[in-house]
């Protein structure tokens, strides 16, 4: 299956430079649509106001539910140097604006 990622031109450099090799979705709806990607699917990444310059196959998913706002800088420690390593990103922002996140 195929899907398409929105994604910002700082992601996309930090993807193009090899520092972000994980994609994270956190949402507070249970339903998110990331919640259908599976190993083997293929992510189509279109940056946004551009076009769709990447391409990956999903090599492993994992799932997390009910988390708690603990729980998203638990998540950030396990993966700060494979998902949030974009220069750029202020992470603090990034996590507060993530703590009502479930999904």
């Amino acid at each position: 299956m195929q899907h398409l990622v929105f994604i910002s031109p700082k992601v996309r450099d930090a993807i193009f430079a090899g520092r972000k090799t994980v994609e994270s979705r956190l949402s507070i709806r249970a339903h998110h649509p990331a919640h259908q990607v599976q190993p083997g699917d293929e992510l189509l990444f279109k940056t946004v106001g551009g076009d769709v310059e990447l391409y990956a196959i999903v090599e492993h998913v994992d799932h997390y539910h009910d988390l708690r706002p603990e729980d998203i800088s638990t998540l950030h420690a396990l993966y700060a140097e494979t998902a949030f390593d974009i220069p750029g990103l202020d992470i603090g922002t990034y996590l507060s604006n993530k703590t009502a996140a479930r999904h």
